[in-house]
């Protein structure tokens, strides 16, 4: 069995975590970071370079990099929102969800004091250093803008949404791992 799945969250919420627990569960599973993916098609250094691009640049890019996904059992570890100086952009726009194909969208939250805190470890041990600086009341806007993305991306594919606020990495991989059919 096996399923396309995006997994979103906000910059700094964890998602590396779970994908990491997850893959230790199934060494099946393919996920793909798409902003690294894209960073590679596109020849970038980074993918915090990725929402320095014109819209209609980053439309491009992320369909030629879905292009070359292939397979069942893969997790597609994305943004549903993105923030830029031209203001929030759909990280997976009708285009990108004909391409891909989802059927199910998983969001990550937390409080943003959590995301901040790990932001700040982040950018002292130099594992991201190109994110922007933001305030506690414009992450918790980026993730309610994460859940309009993520229920205009179900209204077109019909795919349900699971989220998850304040939850533990290793219940959300166990969760993920049992919905495609994983046994515990």
């Amino acid at each position: 069995m096996g399923m396309r799945i995006i997994f979103s969250g906000v910059p700094g919420v964890g998602k590396t975590k779970v994908m990491e627990l997850l893959r230790e569960l199934d060494p099946e599973f393919v996920i793909i970071g798409l902003g690294e993916l894209m960073a590679k098609i596109g020849g970038l250094s980074s993918r915090d370079e990725i929402r320095k691009m014109r819209p209609e640049e980053i439309i491009a890019l992320r369909a030629k990099a879905l292009e070359t996904i292939e397979g069942r059992k893969i997790i597609l570890d994305t943004h549903l929102s993105v923030k830029t100086k031209y203001g929030y952009l759909p990280g997976m726009p009708l285009q990108a969800l004909n391409i891909f194909k989802p059927e199910l969208i998983v969001i990550r939250e937390e409080r943003p004091s959590v995301i901040l805190s790990r932001r700040s470890l982040d950018r002292l041990t130099g594992a991201r250093t190109g994110r922007d600086n933001e305030s506690e009341e414009e992450i918790e806007e980026h993730q309610r803008m994460n859940r309009l993305f993520a229920a205009a991306c179900s209204v077109i594919t019909g795919c349900p949404i699971k989220i998850y606020r304040g939850v533990e990495a290793s219940k959300i991989a166990e969760d993920l791992y049992e919905m495609v059919g994983g046994k515990r």
